[in-house]
């Protein structure tokens, strides 16, 4: 039944009087698919603002709900949509822009993102959806999504079918001892870019803009810097930089991404807490880990024994390796969805305390 807060209008009414979710329809033809795949953009009303994304192969039966990593947006799974939303296997990925990314409201001046924001996000969006989505829907994520998703999980797990993350393991946890150090350098950061956020509104003129080649540039070198040299394609961050530009003037563009997303967490985990929150996810789960990109922040002893977590309290998780780097979903999507395909059409037994059945083996 119909969420009967969530309803729908066409594209034409005016978007400050439209009822509480809106969907604009149109066409993308994609040459790698047989037929034309519908695409809608989704825009869902929150206290702070509004959610907004893109729902590909959008009159397809099996919905799947989507979650990009830090400072990407909902673009960042149309290569894989070209695939998972074709005729032969007639998925429906909803992906969400988070809070301040992408076409998505931030949140109001003055205060900071906080990790947990993604889990109000996921379920608000999930009952709005409930047609497709609730009580519980199969999850795919990449990166910062897929920790807020795992986290997601293990919180509600009885809101997640089946759970798919892209080069990412879990949120990194840090020794006790570190903590205080790493809360000051965060308030710190946190004081300076609330400074900066507030002249930015103040004085729109003053925010640095480019032309769209710059931007692009900016963004590789950006990425490359992070998370390794040739991790994506100028192709792909030009397909992120569609939904992640706003034009200040004719020809120059600035980011969307609101600047307060780069304040670190002030908050962390100890290892306890994040194995404790692993071994908490009772869904069929896969990780797909791109072998050109670190287990961020985390050493290999850690990494290990996360996994083995994951392997002992799990049975239906598995770990795949694929050779690429940290948006190699982008990059590779043709092998990436026939993975993510054969987990979500697995028919998985029920959890088993006993561990009798071993590993998940597809």
């Amino acid at each position: 039944m119909r969420n009967k807060y969530a309803t729908f209008s066409s594209a034409s009414k005016d978007r400050a009087t439209s009822p509480s979710v809106l969907f604009v329809v149109r066409k993308v033809h994609l040459t790698s698919i047989v037929m034309a795949t519908s695409t809608k953009e989704l825009c869902l009303r929150m206290p702070w603002g509004k959610i907004r994304g893109r729902i590909f192969g959008a009159s397809n039966p099996r919905a799947v709900l989507c979650l990009h990593g830090w400072l990407d947006n909902a673009n960042s799974f149309e290569p894989l949509s070209r695939f998972l939303c074709d005729e032969r296997l007639g998925y429906k990925l909803i992906c969400v822009d988070l809070p301040g990314h992408g076409l998505s409201d931030p949140i109001p001046p003055g205060v900071h993102y906080s990790m947990s924001d993604g889990l109000i996000v996921l379920k608000r969006v999930q009952d709005a959806l409930e047609e497709d989505l609730a009580p519980s829907c199969d999850v795919l994520a990449h990166s910062l999504g897929a920790g807020i998703c795992g986290w997601f999980a293990s919180t509600f797990p009885e809101r997640v079918t089946r759970l798919a993350a892209i080069d990412f393991l879990a949120f990194s946890p840090f020794p006790l001892k570190k903590h205080g150090d790493k809360t000051r350098r965060s308030i710190e950061i946190a004081d300076k870019l609330m400074m900066k956020h507030a002249e930015a509104i103040d004085k729109p003129e003053m925010i640095p803009s480019y032309p769209f080649e710059e931007c692009v540039d900016r963004a590789l070198m950006g990425n490359w810097f992070i998370n390794g040299e040739n991790s994506i394609s100028r192709e792909s961050v030009v397909l992120l930089l569609r939904r992640g530009l706003r034009e200040t003037s004719p020809g120059q563009f600035t980011w969307r991404a609101d600047l307060r997303l780069r304040v670190p967490s002030p908050f962390n985990m100890t290892v306890d807490q994040v194995e404790h929150l692993v071994e908490r996810i009772e869904c069929p789960h896969l990780v797909i880990k791109a072998s050109e990109s670190p287990y961020y922040f985390m050493t290999d002893d850690v990494t290990e024994r996360i996994t083995d977590v994951y392997r002992n309290s799990n049975q239906n998780f598995a770990l795949k390796n694929i050779d690429g780097g940290h948006h190699v979903h982008m990059e590779k999507p043709k092998e990436i969805a026939e993975m993510v395909a054969k987990f979500f059409a697995k028919d998985f037994k029920p959890k088993n305390p006993d561990r009798d059945s071993g590993p998940m083996i597809f």
